[in-house]
């Protein structure tokens, strides 16, 4: 059976991310790569309002190594977006310029209106039973939050800057209560100012990012995690467990991923806080996020 292999690359505020699938005559995918380096992006990106050169040191390097990738992998298409850091920082465009001229990979920007539609995109693949319109997704990543919603003729969509490395700027290592509260309010505030329309919007969303699909691994589930459903209890508790500790015993928590130790409390915060918001019990994971719906679109011959 003849098959075509397809690739995504999402840059965002804390990792580099690709996707590699193939894809049969009968339409089933199989996936060949899930790929992911930290490079942190985000650094010092809220104060500097640029990227910083350590940032753009680490990025361009997991750029090359997961382009080299893709291609020793001989991908019919690469396809490769970037999200808030590079949307926001002023020096993004001379990234974007150096990843073409060097690397010979476009890399387009996503506005945040762009990124939670293609999320949106992408989870509809996974979903049975749910009529148009009734789909919800959040994507958490490390810069920004996305609310989408389906709707005719285009979906709602809503991003602000509630991102996980962006908000951990403020917070202590060890977290404690009060800290914790803070965040909590100023979420809350930013979505009845920005996302209103999404209150009490869905019972149980699907859910994209770092802090998501760390929070599945760290609960001890395996790959593929997209349509696993993680409570807002357990992510509750995940957050009470979690905050007390200083950044070397996060580090050493069984499952989890070290690279995130300084950012699991705040995106855990800004999580519980939204799916608060949005009146969910529970989330269901999407696992690869906008790559899955920039895969959906290359395999349908769209883009």
């Amino acid at each position: 059976m003849r098959q075509r292999r397809y690739a995504a690359m999402d840059l965002g505020t804390n990792s580099a991310r690709l996707a590699v699938v193939d894809v049969d005559d009968a339409g089933a995918w199989h996936l060949v790569a899930d790929d992911r380096i930290a490079c942190r992006l985000g650094q010092d990106l809220g104060r500097m309002g640029r990227l910083h050169p350590d940032a753009v040191a680490r990025a361009f390097a997991a750029l090359r190594d997961l382009t080299n990738r893709a291609r020793e992998l001989e991908v019919e298409r690469l396809r490769a977006v970037a999200t808030y850091a590079l949307r926001t920082a002023a020096n993004g465009p001379e990234f974007q310029a150096r990843v073409r001229a060097e690397l010979e990979l476009e890399l387009e920007i996503l506005s945040g209106e762009e990124e939670a539609r293609w999320v949106l995109r992408g989870a509809r693949r996974h979903v049975t039973g749910v009529a148009f319109g009734e789909l919800t997704c959040l994507d958490l990543g490390g810069g920004s939050l996305e609310l989408a919603r389906e709707a005719e003729p285009v979906p709602r969509v809503v991003s602000l800057p509630l991102g996980a490395v962006l908000t951990a700027v403020d917070i202590p290592i060890p977290t404690s209560d009060a800290a914790i509260t803070a965040l909590r309010r100023d979420t809350r505030r930013a979505l009845h100012a920005g996302a209103a329309s999404f209150e009490g919007a869905a019972r149980e969303p699907f859910a994209a990012g770092g802090t998501v699909t760390t929070a599945a691994r760290f609960r001890g589930d395996v790959p593929p995690l997209s349509g696993r459903t993680l409570s807002r209890v357990e992510l509750e508790a995940r957050l009470v467990q979690i905050a007390p500790l200083d950044l070397e015993s996060r580090r050493r928590l069984p499952r989890f991923d070290p690279d995130r130790a300084d950012i699991i409390v705040s995106g855990l915060a800004v999580l519980c806080e939204t799916m608060r918001f949005l009146g969910a019990t529970s989330l269901r994971v999407h696992e690869h996020g906008v790559r899955e719906g920039l895969l959906v679109a290359m395999v349908a011959g769209e883009s």
